[in-house]
């Protein structure tokens, strides 16, 4: 286990190209500060096994938080707004993760609400070779954008930059060049995906059974998985930019609700603070927020954007399982007395079958 995990911390800080001057070794994994905002690397067995919940040994959950802003008002609802609204656009690859309110009012006595990214991911001996650093180019972005971001607090209506020596670092590391550098000029280029036939064989092999269907061709796919008596839809879209990074691989979850636009994007910070602070079992690369209806209302949504410059053969297959595991885990947080129905029961309900 202590070896699994220190494959994993090595990996991270080897693909930040992290100095020693610039890290700072804790408890739990190390600090890094590259430029304004630190970085927090954690690394922490299952120790579940005393509730008979563990998937089994050696398994661990890394996760990746860096510091934002500070003192945001999220008692203000527009600020919650202004956070749902942005969030697909502003987190490809992390979420943005605050105190949703009547949580602070219980356990966080008044003290001052701050904002933070957040990536996750777990890793066992068999993935300890190729996750810890998936995670690492995923979870660069956050300092990268911390940097470029937090100086304009009125984004989101408030709040002070988690600078960590009180103001801005006029030196950062060049790793914080790597989105001029590598994730832009990358993503000009056509998706890495187009033409995978990665979309049409999971789509043949792993989505044609009651847990779930869908389709899939040469540059997407399309899986619905049960919710309750409805199902959730999980795209893999290699056709949708990202104003940042250009091209890549869109891999978008969406949940019907019939709750307004505001209920919404409290329902989803919600979510975002779940995922950050509990075991889940899948990664979360991405985050959850609101998603516009026609009518005014919103459905939940989750989006990862995954580059063109971290592409890789196999992610198709694991981020389809991740979805997966994703849409069980939000209906049993959202809904626990729900009951799925099968594939093959909403199916039959939708074409009018007995």
């Amino acid at each position: 286990m202590d070896e699994v995990k220190d494959i994993a911390l090595r990996a991270i800080a080897q693909t930040w190209s992290v100095k020693k001057s610039e890290m700072a070794e804790t408890e739990s994994g190390f600090d890094w500060l590259p430029g304004s905002h630190t970085v927090h690397v954690h690394i922490s067995p299952d120790n579940r096994e005393a509730t008979g919940k563990s998937i089994g040994p050696g398994r661990f959950r890394i996760w990746i938080t860096t510091d934002y802003l500070r003192s945001v008002p999220i008692e203000n609802e527009k600020f919650v707004r202004l956070v749902g609204t942005m969030s697909k656009s502003f987190c490809p690859t992390y979420s943005l993760v605050y105190p949703p309110l009547e949580c602070w009012k219980q356990y966080y006595d008044g003290k001052p609400a701050d904002m933070r990214f957040f990536s996750s991911a777990y890793v066992y001996e068999d993935t300890a070779g190729w996750i810890p650093n998936f995670l690492a180019q995923m979870a660069v972005l956050q300092p990268i954008n911390a940097e470029r971001q937090s100086a304009t607090p009125e984004l989101f209506g408030g709040g002070e930059p988690a600078f960590a020596n009180g103001k801005k670092n006029p030196t950062v590391s060049e790793t914080l060049s790597l989105a001029e550098t590598i994730f832009v000029p990358e993503g000009k280029k056509a998706s890495n995906w187009i033409g995978s036939d990665e979309f049409e064989k999971f789509a043949e092999a792993k989505a044609k059974n009651d847990v779930c269907f869908g389709f899939g061709d040469k540059n997407s796919m399309m899986l619905e998985i049960p919710f309750g008596a409805d199902t959730a839809l999980v795209s893999f879209k290699t056709d949708e930019k990202h104003p940042q990074l250009g091209n890549g691989l869109l891999v978008a979850t969406q949940i019907r609700s019939s709750q307004r636009f505001e209920d919404v994007c409290t329902e989803t910070a919600w979510l975002n603070f779940f995922e950050s602070t509990f075991w889940t079992d899948f990664p979360q690369l991405g985050c959850w927020h609101p998603q516009e209806t026609s009518n005014g209302g919103a459905n939940w949504a989750h989006s990862c954007f995954i580059p063109n410059a971290v592409f890789a053969p196999g992610l198709v297959e694991n981020f389809a399982y991740w979805a997966i595991g994703r849409v069980q885990w939000a209906r049993r947080t959202i809904f626990p007395d729900l009951k799925d129905l099968t594939m093959t029961q909403i199916l039959d309900q939708r074409f009018g079958k007995s």
